[in-house]
């Protein structure tokens, strides 16, 4: 036998693009801002945050940069293919106009969703959050 050396656990963390999703018509029809805010918002999911992945606009502008218009362009592209759903609508102010600042929180269709408890948390108890073995890709 060779003694091999013991290879390091592997601590980088990485984007999971899946080949169905890659070699989906939803994923053909979008543009290049499309495909980098996707990536940039699966970079932000840890295994356990999906359906509560705050991004905002300003962030998509940062990402992509790119200006409000073409930013707005990838989000609705995304939600339009069904890769990216908007699960909580963030904002600076809520309706009685009292500071909010939270960023939306968003759901990746593809990704594993954990977060079913979290978002219960957020909504007194009662979960709308879209199944996670919801097919989106056929």
């Amino acid at each position: 036998m060779t003694n091999l050396p013991k290879q390091k656990p592997q601590t980088d963390r990485f984007v999971r693009l899946p080949h169905g999703v890659i070699d989906s018509a939803a994923y053909a029809s979008l543009s290049g801002d499309a495909v980098k805010l996707l990536i940039a918002i699966c970079h932000r999911y840890n295994g356990y945050n999906n359906g509560a992945i705050r991004f905002s606009l300003s962030e998509a502008e940062k990402a992509l940069n790119r200006s409000r218009h073409p930013a707005l362009k990838a989000f609705r592209q995304l939600r339009n293919a069904g890769l990216l759903i908007e699960i909580e609508r963030g904002g600076f102010r809520d309706r009685a106009g009292v500071q909010g600042g939270m960023a939306t929180a968003w759901q990746v269709s593809f990704l594993r969703n954990n977060s079913a408890d979290v978002v219960k948390m957020q909504n007194g108890g009662a979960s709308n959050a879209p199944s996670a073995q919801s097919k989106v890709l056929k």
